[in-house]
């Protein structure tokens, strides 16, 4: 009898300490601290700086967050040859999406080509892209009627680039640094000729060349 309680005694010790060793909640694992991650590329620029040309002609003028760079898709150029939107980098760009159809449109068209007339050269261009389905020769009849001369002309007839870049109205127009990131967005139209427009423009070529060095 003896023997026989000190055996389930044993047994009892036992269940026990097998309880305590399966019910013992293990001490968490040290994590590392956190840490910001953009899910952008590591070179994305910034684009906080632009919040300060917001204002005057330029007050609908929104800073992309994140800057985002032009996706691979093909628009015809000026000479009917078919040119991927990357390739377009190395400058400052000024894209803006147009039709002859869109009365806004119309009616900036000619700021946008003193712009280019003003601004255009190795450091910045104006990218005019028109989404007629009539293509090249719609758009090259409204820039002769309309007494065009600095600006070049691309087209995107199938609206394919538009919606690419998610553009569902027009004129939207979008500021590109020379590395081919979209650092800021504009829709509607605007007086690309005015002051405070030259001023984005020019400080965007300024930080260009301080990245290149120059």
């Amino acid at each position: 009898m003896t023997r026989l309680v000190a055996l389930l005694t044993a047994t009892i010790i036992l269940l026990a300490v097998a309880a305590a060793l399966v019910l013992k909640v293990p001490e968490p694992e040290p994590q590392a601290p956190d840490t910001v991650t953009n899910a952008s590329a590591p070179n994305t620029p910034n684009t906080v700086w632009l919040q300060e040309f917001a204002v005057g002609e330029m007050q609908k003028l929104a800073p992309a967050n994140p800057a985002a760079a032009l996706p691979m898709v093909t628009i015809e150029d000026d000479n009917g040859r078919q040119i991927a939107l990357p390739d377009l980098k190395g400058k400052v760009l000024l894209i803006n999406f147009w039709a002859t159809w869109c009365a806004p449109c119309r009616h900036e068209m000619p700021a946008l080509d003193t712009l280019q007339g003003t601004l255009g050269g190795p450091d910045f261009a104006v990218v005019p892209i028109s989404i007629d389905r009539g293509g090249r020769s719609v758009a090259a009849k409204f820039f002769t009627e309309t007494g065009i001369k600095s600006l070049p002309l691309y087209i995107d007839s199938s609206s394919r680039a538009a919606r690419a870049l998610n553009i569902y109205g027009l004129p939207v127009t979008l500021l590109v640094d020379h590395e081919g990131y979209e650092i800021a967005r504009f829709i509607g139209p605007a007086e690309w000729a005015s002051a405070d427009a030259q001023r984005v423009i020019r400080a965007t070529i300024e930080r260009a060349h301080a990245s290149r060095g120059a």
